[in-house]
């Protein structure tokens, strides 16, 4: 069995907005063409989709996915694997230094840290 991890970088000042309307979270993945993107989200920078397989990873609670749904505020919508979540630019910082480095979930919290912005997603 695999997941899709999907994780967007956004201003601070949009988690207002997705704390109200989370179901915008998965729009912003959607390649559709009828989703609007959110203010200040660039698809091409901004977005972190991968495939990984659990069976292949040691999911326990030092393993990164662990980290990031520990921080994370969950936002009472389903995204198939769990509830959607946000995590602040503050904790975005705690969770970039607990990462391992060279890793694409790494890089991508390290970007974030570096540029002041929250990050919302989600397991799919």
């Amino acid at each position: 069995m695999s997941f899709w991890m999907r994780l967007a970088k956004i201003s601070p000042g949009l988690l207002p907005e997705i704390r109200k309307q989370p179901g915008l979270v998965p729009d912003l993945f959607s390649d559709d063409g009828e989703a609007e993107p959110l203010a200040g989200v660039d698809r091409d920078a901004d977005l972190l989709e991968f495939q990984f397989f659990p069976e292949e990873e040691n999911l326990d609670h030092g393993h990164w996915l662990s980290t990031v749904h520990r921080v994370g505020e969950a936002l009472g919508e389903d995204f198939d694997h769990g509830d959607l979540f946000a995590v602040g630019p503050d904790e975005v910082a705690g969770i970039a230094g607990a990462l391992p480095g060279g890793s694409p979930v790494g890089e991508f919290f390290a970007d974030a840290a570096r540029e002041g912005r929250a990050v919302v997603g989600g397991l799919g």
